[in-house]
């Protein structure tokens, strides 16, 4: 069945044009109260947000006019980004979160996304339930009994919620005082982002914050990059972050004019994980996913499904195969009892896709470690191990020690801030530096080169000093580079 309201992303169009009428949302806030808020199945809480655009509080009151008729509890969370809507309206057990919003599109159009109580988008068979409603009551010719209604104004409780949920998600526990430069295009994120991302620990500079109800993405935003470069040349920035109208999208530049797309930020996602040791049981794109990236994930192992485009489908597919991670307790590996209530540990056999016993490996390079206190000591045995331990430990060193090389100056221009900053933050006895000279400068590099990585230029000019190291201790006080 065809729909007539709803498109890949909600309803959207241009606002005060057919079908998008002041009659048509009072008629669409009863047809959605009336098919996904039933009395048995809820208690008809609902809470609204919006971005900035100059239509948004009509609307609100539009829908809130139709739901309040068929006795909904309304709640306002005020500007924000939709992703906050979806967050707060599981958290605090609403029954549907609806944003006001259309995108990235500009001010003069409008629409609305819905979201069910577990914070997901609704499926089909809600769209059309709701269309065959608002059909009917249509043909009714349907009206409010009562042109009176309220709402609860939640807007500070969702905008601090929110903003201690996105912190809630970084290891970082030091200030690198990195440089941002943020275009907030005027849109949902104009407050909430600049708040998060200082209480972060970056140091913000922002553009296109000061929205009238008509500049949401007009010239700026996501989908309009033009002016970010200079931007971030001026503030010296590190990196610039775009956002769109509604916040549920960025896109980067770094200072040197790269722009990283949605498929190269899914890549530096996946890349940091691993670089973590964290699982990453199967990655979903769209029918528009670049072919490197799938053909990076296969080399990897990882398992990659192409959804159709927009968010609900990649979440859907996510869902579908249970790629969840740690909180749905499987991926790689999977958390189980046997029937003593032992736990066990189970390890996914990727020829069968079936779980099994993981067997346990011994290595020589381990054993030998295990027998060693000192850490450098150990660290040393790890690193020359001649079986697959000490292959995959050579790995880990040289992948963090290109890294790490590589971020200087961008994050600091001294080593032993960086070293501080990874030992706070991981809990770490010893910084990338200071592992290096571990199991010693040449070792490492020749390493790093053996594999392929990069090395900045400033490693490459003391390349050639085979006694060099980051650190030295002279007449008990410790020098760095």
């Amino acid at each position: 069945m065809s729909k007539r309201y709803f498109g890949t992303d909600g309803i959207r169009g241009e606002f005060g044009k057919e079908p998008l009428t002041n009659n048509f949302f009072t008629l669409l806030g009863a047809a959605i109260a009336k098919s996904l808020l039933k009395p048995k199945e809820s208690k008809k809480r609902v809470i609204f947000g919006c971005d900035t655009r100059e239509s948004c509080e009509k609307i609100i009151r539009l829908i809130s006019l139709g739901m309040s008729n068929e006795g909904c509890e309304l709640s306002n969370a005020g500007i924000v980004p939709t992703p906050a809507i979806a967050f707060y309206t599981k958290k605090n057990n609403y029954d549907l979160g609806i944003v006001i919003s259309a995108s990235h599109n500009l001010y003069q159009d409008n629409g609305i996304k819905i979201f069910n109580k577990d914070g997901y988008k609704i499926n089909h068979e809600d769209e059309n339930y709701i269309e065959n409603y608002i059909e009917k009551l249509s043909a009714q010719n349907y009206t409010c009994k009562d042109n009176s209604y309220e709402t609860k104004d939640v807007s500070n409780e969702v905008k601090n919620e929110y903003i201690n949920s996105c912190l809630s998600t970084l290891n970082i526990k030091n200030n690198l005082e990195m440089k941002l430069t943020l275009d907030l295009a005027n849109g949902a994120n104009y407050i909430i982002a600049k708040n998060a991302f200082e209480k972060a620990g970056y140091k913000i500079t922002s553009y296109n914050d000061n929205p009238n109800g008509k500049n949401i993405n007009d010239k700026c935003g996501s989908t309009y990059l033009e002016n970010l470069p200079a931007q971030i040349n001026k503030d010296g920035s590190s990196y610039g972050i775009s956002m769109d109208g509604d916040g549920d999208r960025i896109a980067i530049i770094d200072k040197n004019n790269n722009i990283y797309d949605g498929d190269d930020i899914l890549y530096t996602i996946i890349r940091g994980k691993k670089f973590n040791n964290e699982e990453v049981p199967g990655v979903v794109g769209t029918t528009m996913t670049n072919f490197a990236l799938e053909d990076y994930l296969k080399n990897e192992g990882i398992d990659f499904i192409r959804s159709n485009v927009g968010d609900k489908y990649v979440l859907q597919k996510m869902k579908e195969n249970n790629w969840l991670g740690s909180k749905s307790g499987q991926g790689f590996y999977k958390k189980s009892k046997d029937e003593n209530g032992k736990r066990n540990i189970l390890e996914l056999d990727l020829s069968t896709l079936e779980y099994s016993k993981k067997p346990k490996s011994k290595f020589e390079t381990i054993s030998k470690a295990k027998k060693i206190e000192n850490l450098k000591d150990r660290m040393k045995v790890l690193f020359n191990g001649k079986d697959r331990a000490g292959e995959f430990y050579r790995k880990i060193f040289a992948g963090l020690f290109s890294y790490s090389s590589c971020r200087i100056p961008e994050i600091t221009e001294d080593i032993f801030l960086l070293d501080e900053a990874m030992k706070a933050g991981f809990g770490w006895e010893m910084g990338p530096f200071e592992m290096w000279d571990a199991v010693g400068f040449i070792e490492g590099l020749d390493t790093i080169k053996k594999l392929g990585l990069k090395t900045p230029n400033w490693i490459e000019k003391i390349e050639g000093n085979i006694d060099f190291k980051f650190y030295d201790l002279k007449k008990g006080v410790r020098y760095c580079y």
